[in-house]
């Protein structure tokens, strides 16, 4: 347990120096049971006997339990114990988590302690935390330690210590072979020791030894091992059996970057840094992050709204900054294999060949801890930051065990000496109602993060993007086009996008300006596209929300499938109001519930009757149908005004547009 040494091979094959890797102890507690309560039940009270055992190696009777908890994060138990010898009293509190014990935990303990000094002023005080305590809570027992010595902590490696003194458990021994990730396992059959080995090429986990002080490991707690978090589905195996080879290469997580946009309205991908538009203020905000490394932050947003674009700007600025950043796409995250580690692993290894740092010869990626000690045993060529982002990860808070890897990453950066930063953006689309959400563990990653809130695009963004329209189309847009896009898009920008894209191509196709205001920018047909890629339940959520919207979350979700609904959001056809749902647009509502797409922008009638009476008297005198060019010359005007002037006939359902003319509806 103690931090691990091993003799490396080097590239030539010879024996280099040795090497550490420096990582907490890791304290398991594994019990089985007939169900998650009674294993609960089970885990408790085999904790409650180990800190027995460690309170009667110093000298105490066996402890009466005041109080005992036990949850997905970790066991927390109350004792009260006097001393065999002395008699004097001590209290204790264990906390045995998987991130170090903040300072609130010390400090209240150390109220209690003092609030018991009142009636017995020589009672003492354990603290035993595992895997040890945060760097200010430390701080504060070191300080109030300098004045009372009857004040003791027991973190992991203290622990492991005292047992290993007392030839209660062995240590791993193997030669020549790197092993990390130390655990003590605490089970009804015994007290054992494992480590994770290591692939000499990849340095990534490739099984676990165990080791007992007693003979060989039972069946029983190597299957334990096997089934616990801590394992990631690696073969384990006894330490002191004759060294095996390993039988079946193990699955490493895929980590898929995210990818911008090869242009200004390629609105499937998020917007490269080259097409990024606007966003002054979170700009500035994610810039100060890069500035205050180590750090962690949180982009949040409504779907669509534009994180992953902010997400891969700040990479860029990193870039700029002459460090490096990945962008992973969070939905390729699994909870058995270390998938945290897996990107950390490969943002250091690239941010060593761009020579940002160079990593240790102890280097390990087999689990967070060990992938943490690594990046922070590595030597840093220049002050600049390695940005670490975790995109599309509302995905991840589908699996608790998986958001807690990502949560204990928060908490543990923030102790790094060095200039990592971890991002994460999720959507605040569903976040609310998902009933399986963790909630604490989201809001724990949010509590240590800076947070950056964005809002739809501004007037200045959405006139950026008119000019880069019109720059791509070539021509001028027209003011009442130009109001349809602003109007149509709502400030959303993959919406301003999808429309521009759309009539870029409706404009390369022959369709002119006029033709895509008249036919409403032709959206009908992007939404019967939107329709097309939907199967026959995932249309009928669809058409149920636009029936009944804005309709309740519990009501949806009663009725159809849980990713039936997140795929209908992650396609962004359908938003989140409150605890409600609507369509992404009232228009595509009313084209889901009629067929057709209505009028639709309230117009404000801007000509007087007569003005328009005139074309339409040329109108009748055409018979129904009239030539602009020609109507323009005979009342001598231009054909921009009888454009507009037959908008009007057109908005009150008088006329229809045909290219470079103007029909009367038959039935006037």
């Amino acid at each position: 347990m103690e931090p691990v040494t091993s003799k490396m091979m080097s590239a030539t094959g010879r024996l280099t120096m040795e090497t550490t890797v420096s990582a907490d102890p890791i304290i398991l507690v594994l019990a089985e049971g007939d169900s998650p309560g009674a294993v609960r039940n089970a885990r408790g009270h085999l904790f409650e006997e180990f800190a027995g055992r460690l309170l009667e190696l110093h000298g105490y009777e066996e402890p009466q339990p005041q109080r005992l908890n036990v949850t997905s994060d970790g066991i927390e138990l109350d004792l009260s114990v006097r001393h065999r010898l002395t008699r004097h009293r001590a209290v204790v509190e264990c906390k045995c988590y998987s991130t170090p014990v903040k300072a609130q935990a010390a400090t209240s303990f150390f109220g209690k302690l003092a609030k018991e000094r009142l009636r017995d002023k020589d009672v003492h005080g354990f603290l035993i935390v595992t895997p040890r305590l945060s760097p200010d809570a430390d701080e504060f027992v070191r300080e109030v330690q300098e004045y009372d010595t009857s004040l003791t902590v027991l973190a992991s490696r203290e622990i492991v210590k005292i047992l290993r003194d007392n030839d209660l458990i062995p240590a791993i021994s193997r030669r020549n072979v790197l092993v990390t990730d130390n655990a003590l396992i605490v089970t009804e059959h015994g007290l054992f020791v494992a480590g994770k080995e290591n692939d000499p090429n990849t340095r990534t986990a490739i099984r676990v030894l165990v080791k007992s002080a007693a003979g060989p490991v039972p069946k029983p707690t190597i299957d334990l091992i096997a089934g616990s978090q801590y394992s990631e589905e690696l073969p384990v195996i006894d330490e002191v059996g004759p060294p095996e080879p390993v039988t079946s290469s193990v699955e490493e997580p895929v980590i898929a970057l995210v990818r911008g946009s090869r242009s200004d309205f390629e609105y499937q991908f998020p917007a490269s840094p080259e097409f990024f538009v606007g966003r002054k203020l979170a700009l500035q905000a994610v810039n100060n992050a890069l500035s205050e490394a180590p750090g962690v932050v949180v982009l949040n947003a409504q779907s669509g709204w534009g994180k992953s674009s902010l997400a891969l700007r700040m990479a860029s600025s990193a870039h700029e900054r002459g460090g490096h950043a990945v962008v992973i796409d969070a939905r390729t995250a699994t909870s058995r294999r270390s998938f945290v580690s897996a990107a950390l692993r490969r943002a250091a290894i690239e941010g060593q060949e761009r020579g940002l740092l160079t990593l240790p010869d102890s280097t390990s990626w087999a689990s967070l801890p060990s992938a943490l000690a690594t990046i922070a045993a590595a030597t840093w060529r220049r002050t600049a930051p390695l940005l670490v982002f975790f995109d599309q990860f509302e995905n991840v808070f589908r699996d608790d065990e998986l958001t807690r890897d990502f949560r204990d990453l928060a908490l543990l950066v923030l102790e790094a000496k060095n200039p990592l930063i971890v991002g994460f953006a999720w959507k605040t689309d569903y976040i609310g109602w998902t009933e399986d959400h963790p909630y604490r563990l989201r809001d724990e990653i949010r509590s240590v993060a800076k947070v950056v809130n964005l809002d739809r695009f501004g007037p200045r963004e959405v006139d950026t993007l008119m000019r880069r329209l019109e720059r791509e189309l070539g021509e001028r847009l027209s003011q009442q086009l130009r109001r349809g896009l602003r109007e149509y898009s709502q400030g959303l920008p993959w919406l301003f996008k999808k429309l521009a894209d759309h009539l870029i191509a409706e404009v390369r196709g022959g369709a002119t300006q006029e033709h895509l205001l008249a036919e409403s920018l032709n959206v009908q047909s992007l939404f019967e596209a939107d329709l097309a890629v939907l199967n026959a339940q995932e249309q009928e959520a669809l058409r149920f929300v636009a029936r009944f919207a804005p309709v309740l979350a519990t009501e949806i979700m009663d009725r159809y499938p849980a990713q039936i609904v997140r795929g209908l959001i992650d396609r962004r056809l359908i938003v989140q109001i409150s605890e409600r749902f609507d369509t992404y647009w009232d228009i595509f509502r009313d084209f889901l519930n009629t067929g057709r797409v209505p009028i639709e922008d309230s117009y404000i009638i801007r000509y007087a009757p007569v003005s328009v009476s005139r074309v339409l008297q040329e109108l009748e005198r055409d018979g129904g149908t009239s030539n602009v060019q020609e109507v323009a010359s005979r009342l001598q005007t231009s054909e921009n005004s009888i454009w507009n002037r037959t908008r009007e006939l057109r908005v009150l359902g008088v006329s229809l547009y045909e290219p470079n003319h103007v029909r009367l509806i038959d039935e006037v």
